[in-house]
């Protein structure tokens, strides 16, 4: 086999050019191309010979299409390479040498490193950031997978700090509150630090407790654009700011809107030992006012309240 090998490659006679022919049928896409092949071999001038591209039909669809200049099927006098006279230059496919890696599979779960806390698609988790300090980032994992060597990635999609939006912190934001953003990202689950719950905006206020690893979010964040979804939220008070569940607030009897101590003229301590009370448009008497500890604090999500609530 060896031996007609090089025979094929070093001889121009009459026999060896069918074996040529033959063997550039195997490469070559048309008899054009067939015909360049052997006018090489036989020492004609190649100054005529064209480069043309990779056969689409005989590459792998997994690979990305290449350009002319990067062709295996290109002759060694078009990549720089000096074209001998009396013999043959051939360079082999790079499909023909290189290796297929084996590909990647997606994974149920991953066990934290260092903990027994087992993260799965669909769970919330706290990232190592790139400064120390800082707090954790927070996202949302969307798939697991590993490849060949068993390095582990997540695909997450991230939750913004309002302090990391293009708007910044506001006042009715909550301490605990997120954004759930339209950036993606795939990271190293070794930077997971841990795993933590970011509740919709509804439970979060029903939380009697709220613990570290509890947050919540009601708005979704446009990273490219600035964006929220939902554009216009209830507002409250006189002062027409949103809800923060972070602040308390009483409900007036008559109008049945909520307002921030603050905004009356009254301290926290004041509020919470409230009677009954009465907004200033609804009784301008100061003693409609009057204290009882069971008076109800702070809006639920639920409480339906019409004439003053707008959206903004």
């Amino acid at each position: 086999m060896a031996i007609w090998f090089f025979s094929l490659f070093f001889n121009t006679d009459g026999d060896a050019l069918k074996k040529h022919r033959s063997l550039a049928r195997l490469f070559c896409t048309s008899s054009k191309d067939t015909e360049m092949w052997l006018a090489r071999v036989s020492g004609v001038p190649f100054s005529a010979l064209k480069p043309r591209r990779l056969n689409p039909a005989a590459s792998s669809a997994s690979s990305p299409a290449r350009s002319v200049a990067e062709s295996p099927f290109l002759s060694c006098e078009i990549r720089g390479l000096p074209a001998p006279r009396s013999s043959f230059s051939f360079c082999w496919p790079s499909s023909f040498m290189a290796k297929t890696k084996p590909g990647r599979k997606d994974l149920d779960s991953y066990t934290i490193k260092g903990t027994h806390k087992v993260v799965r698609p669909g769970d919330s988790v706290l990232m190592r950031p790139s400064e120390s300090d800082k707090p954790p980032y927070v996202a949302r994992v969307e798939k697991i997978e590993a490849d060949h060597r068993n390095n582990v990635k997540v695909h997450v999609r991230w939750y913004y700090r309002p302090e990391e939006s293009a708007g910044g912190r506001r006042q009715f934001h909550g301490v605990k509150e997120l954004f759930l953003s339209d950036h993606y990202d795939v990271q190293s689950a070794h930077t997971i630090e841990g795993k933590c719950v970011v509740h919709t905006f509804k439970n979060y206020t029903k939380l009697e407790n709220v613990e570290a690893e509890d947050y919540f979010y009601r708005f979704e964040y446009k990273a490219a654009t600035g964006g929220f979804t939902p554009d216009g939220v209830a507002v409250y008070c006189k002062c027409e700011m949103p809800y923060n569940p972070d602040d308390l607030m009483v409900q007036c009897e008559e109008c049945k809107d909520w307002f921030h101590p603050s905004c009356m003229g009254m301290t926290i301590e004041d509020a919470k030992t409230l009677d009954r009370f009465l907004c200033s448009d609804c009784s301008p008497d100061d003693h409609a006012n009057r204290s009882l500890n069971h008076f109800p604090v702070s809006p639920s999500i639920e409480t339906k309240v019409e004439p003053k609530r707008r959206k903004r």
